[in-house]
């Protein structure tokens, strides 16, 4: 018997936060000691280029059957893509710690096609592309979004601090720390909408699962990511207001 939107909002909430040693490990290295001084930091941003969320979220669009879903996926979409403003695009945006660095935009190119044309890269496509609308709905909305702001608060804390980086090459992150509030708890409101059976429940469940550790995560990988320190995560859990 499907448990009621309440119980089962209940039971992703306890999910979500078993997983926050694993959460994001894309961004571990920013906060867990491994980046250690100005060269290891430019270094890290040489590569850093989020070009692929529009992908997930045009896809997820084009697979959702719900016009009140879909309304929200789109607005998503389009604050992704900077709402029409020129060099506004998340993904324009994420290009400017690497240009603060040094890095070409032909060379972030060049690195963004070798990944994808990866092993890591193939497998998470193929297995994104089976998932259910409402299971890659869940486990972006829920598997990353839900986490962002509180590592971005970490992360900008160390680069501001720490390195001195300019405010207006860190505005990647702190676009996000107001939107991905809002978008998580807009993803939950659906999700608890529409996922009403077990068969529903259990693939939302088993999805935020894989979206996190690992296999169908944006960066891929078959792996397990290795869990922060427990003095990281409460870290993180606070600036979450948790």
């Amino acid at each position: 018997m499907p448990l009621s939107a309440e119980a089962f909002g209940r039971k992703i909430n306890q999910l979500l936060d078993e997983l926050w040693p694993y959460a994001l490990d894309y961004y571990h290295p920013l906060i867990d000691g491994r980046v250690k001084t100005r060269d290891d930091l430019a270094e890290w941003f040489s590569k850093f280029y989020i070009k692929d969320v529009g992908v997930i979220l045009a896809r997820t669009y084009a697979k959702c059957p719900h016009l009140d879903a879909r309304g929200f996926i789109a607005e998503n979409l389009w604050e992704e893509e900077g709402k029409g403003e020129a060099g506004r695009s998340h993904a324009e945006l994420s290009m400017r710690l690497p240009r603060y660095f040094g890095v070409s935009d032909a060379d972030l190119e060049a690195f963004h096609q070798k990944w994808l044309a990866s092993p890591q890269s193939q497998g998470r496509e193929e297995l994104v592309q089976k998932e259910t609308w409402i299971e890659e709905f869940a486990g972006f909305g829920l598997g990353s979004e839900h986490y962002a702001p509180a590592f971005f608060t970490l992360i900008l804390e160390r680069l501001r601090g720490e390195f001195e980086i300019p405010e207006e090459a860190l505005e990647f992150f702190l676009v996000h720390l107001y939107e991905d509030v809002d978008h998580a708890r807009r993803t939950m409101e659906i999700v608890l909408r529409y996922a009403t059976t077990d068969e529903e429940q259990e693939s939302v469940l088993a999805a935020i699962r894989r979206h996190i550790l690992g296999e169908a995560g944006l960066m891929g990988g078959d792996r397990t990511p290795m869990p922060l320190a427990p003095e990281i995560v409460d870290a993180l859990r606070s600036a979450a207001g948790r």
